[in-house]
């Protein structure tokens, strides 16, 4: 889990502060099966208040240092909430945790969008062959296309509609996608857009594998639904975390 940067030391209006989607996206995994370890930027462990943090969030928890890739591939599941720079060091953690060691990888919202953007290397991650950043600054409805083990206990079936917010990495997909969304809807956002392409796609939830390592794309933002589309965003993001570790049902697993 990323904390320490950008995407967690700014707000997404840039404000100074934890961000609230790391604040979010963790309460969303306050879970008793999950043993929550932090993941920081190099050199960060004691700048400013992230000692505190560090202390009253992850209690006799030692941060890992997200370039260390022997650290990174011990986790099971490297869950990475709106991170928008991604160093490559960074990047070859990742990558080599996820393809290599079987790592899982669960991306909310996006992943290295503003650096070093979505090179194929990038797409690549998020199970995508050509595409870019896209979104939509209001609710859209986005529909279930099919049965999964990561939705189960949410009441959402296929052809059910949920309300959510589509923010993240879109176009030509390698990836089976959970919920779509009318790509119709989504605006491209960046210095080097390309008009979208027929053949392309936006899943706001969709499965992909890595080499070894299976990825879950959440691309969705999520801060201004109602009551019941927020509690299926946490439902659906502690199950594509349990899916991604294997902690489902054996007879649920489903899917790649």
């Amino acid at each position: 889990m990323y904390w320490a940067g950008v995407s967690s030391r700014f707000d997404i209006t840039g404000r100074p502060g934890f961000g609230w989607a790391s604040k979010v996206f963790r309460d969303g995994l306050l879970d008793r099966e999950f043993d929550c370890v932090p993941v920081i930027d190099p050199g960060t462990a004691n700048l400013d208040d992230v000692p505190a943090f560090l202390a009253h969030n992850f209690p006799n928890r030692k941060p890992i240092e997200c370039t260390d890739s022997a650290g990174m591939a011990e986790l099971d599941v490297i869950a990475a909430p709106l991170v928008l720079k991604v160093s490559p060091e960074m990047l070859k953690a990742v990558e080599s945790a996820v393809h290599d060691h079987g790592t899982g990888f669960f991306v909310r919202g996006w992943f290295g969008n503003d650096s070093p953007g979505f090179t194929p290397q990038l797409l690549a991650l998020h199970g995508i062959s050509n595409g870019q950043w896209g979104w939509n600054g209001k609710d859209q409805n986005c529909k279930v296309l099919i049965e999964h083990p990561i939705l189960k206990g949410s009441a959402l079936h296929i052809g059910d509609v949920l309300k959510m917010e589509p923010n993240g990495a879109y176009g030509v997909s390698n990836a089976i996608p959970i919920i779509g969304v009318d790509v119709k809807v989504i605006s491209p956002v960046g210095p080097n857009t390309v008009p979208d392409q027929p053949d392309f796609q936006f899943a706001p939830l969709a499965i992909s594998g890595y080499g070894k390592g299976r990825v879950v794309t959440f691309s969705v933002l999520g801060h201004s639904n109602d009551s019941r589309t927020q509690a299926a965003i946490r439902l659906i993001t502690v199950r594509s975390v349990k899916w991604l570790a294997g902690h489902l049902d054996e007879k649920e697993e489903g899917g790649l």
